[in-house]
């Protein structure tokens, strides 16, 4: 954008979510009002939560809810959609929507993963805390200890962390440091009830600036280490999934091709979220191109967030993998990706989707092979799981 000029404005024509009948925080769709309408998705600065700019939404006969909301500008707060019920929208910032997303968390107090979304965003360090104990206790007696520990001491700790230190950065290159390295930031419950944080892969500079004792107190406005309804002994409350999740790694490793590499790796965040997502966040660079840009998209798309179908959300990304790959190789990419997840009926029916639209000869001599992949996958229960 040249000096002096005004950013074009980006109008809200509507929101794409996973369902008709979904309730919830959706995707917000935007479009030059003046030209054909392109679906334009925004681009926020994690940092300060601005719009940074907008980009195309890609995917196979993009469908999405219309309606009509605000206008948004380079340098604006990031807009949200929200459904309250089916066909009755809400756009805008979250101060612009803090009372109707109040007013919804105290008549839904029964959606409690809605509840602690609406509370991450928009509630006070005790609401936060309230509500992810809330959710921790549900996991326990629905799901388990393993899912409790996952969700609690693994998931929330860890954004509660990467998030205090964000916030005490003293410049935004620290920040920015600090959530380049968060894969490698942790903290954990001691068997004494206490945090031990290891911050140990920041430099010795920004380590320096880091004032612990304030940190940790940060963390415990938000965070209670010692939450009640634990129900078993802390030492059957272990996990090994995080071993699991090194072993996972250590494998796609020895894997030669990065295609299979990517869909072995997708294939565990569906069939075990909690080791497959483990491994995401522990990933380092992939020595391939492709699969390296695959996993920095997969760790987009899941980290920190909560989806109704981790299913839906593969699939979704399934024809954009498709377009990034190398073209002499999208054939290799669509066959070991119909080999390891023709079991997921939705996931199938993208990679289905792909090769009936490829008029590539390449992609041609392996049709035989990918369609009988796909023909091999027995179908698994596609019910909805939590994100943990």
């Amino acid at each position: 954008m040249k000096r002096g000029e005004k950013p074009q404005l980006q109008r809200v024509i509507g929101c794409h979510s996973f369902g008709q009948e979904a309730v919830g925080f959706a995707l917000p769709i935007f479009s030059r009002s003046t030209q054909t309408i392109a679906p334009l998705i925004q681009v926020i600065d994690e940092i300060s939560g601005q719009i940074t700019g907008f980009r195309v939404l890609e995917g196979p006969k993009l469908q999405f809810l219309l309606a009509r909301g605000p206008s948004a500008a380079l340098g604006d707060e990031q807009i949200y959609a929200f459904i309250a019920a089916p066909g009755k929208f809400h756009f805008g910032t979250l101060d612009t929507l803090r009372t109707r997303l109040e007013h919804f968390a105290e008549a839904n107090a029964s959606r409690a993963g809605l509840v602690l979304q609406i509370r991450e965003l928009i509630g006070s360090p005790q609401e936060k805390k309230s509500a992810r104990i809330r959710m921790r206790r549900i996991l326990l007696d629905e799901q388990g200890s393993e899912a409790a520990k996952s969700f609690y001491e693994g998931s929330v700790l860890r954004s509660v962390l990467w998030r205090c230190l964000v916030s005490g950065a003293t410049d935004r290159e620290m920040a920015t440091r600090i959530l380049n390295s968060r894969g490698r930031l942790s903290a954990e419950i001691k068997t004494d009830g206490s945090i031990a944080i290891d911050i140990s892969a920041l430099s010795s500079e920004d380590q320096a600036a880091i004032d612990r004792k304030v940190l940790s107190e940060k963390i415990l406005l938000e965070f209670d280490p010692q939450p009640t309804g634990t129900i078993r002994a802390r030492d059957d409350y272990r996990l090994n999934f995080e071993q699991d999740a090194k072993n996972l790694l250590d494998q796609l490793a020895r894997i030669r091709r990065q295609e299979e590499r990517m869909a072995v790796l997708m294939s565990t965040i569906l069939d075990n979220p909690l080791v497959g997502k483990a491994a995401l966040v522990e990933y380092g660079r992939d020595r391939a191109k492709f699969a390296d840009w695959t996993v920095k998209e997969l760790r987009k798309i899941f980290m920190d967030t909560n989806w109704p179908s981790d299913e839906r959300v593969i699939a979704t990304l399934v024809p954009k993998l498709f377009t990034k790959q190398y073209p002499l190789a999208r054939g290799d990419l669509l066959l070991y990706l119909a080999r390891h997840l023709a079991k997921w009926p939705v996931v199938k029916s993208a990679i289905q989707k792909c090769l009936e639209r490829t008029n590539s000869m390449l992609v041609d001599l392996q049709r035989a092979e990918i369609e009988k992949a796909l023909s091999k996958g027995e179908p698994r229960d596609t019910s909805v799981r939590p994100i943990l």
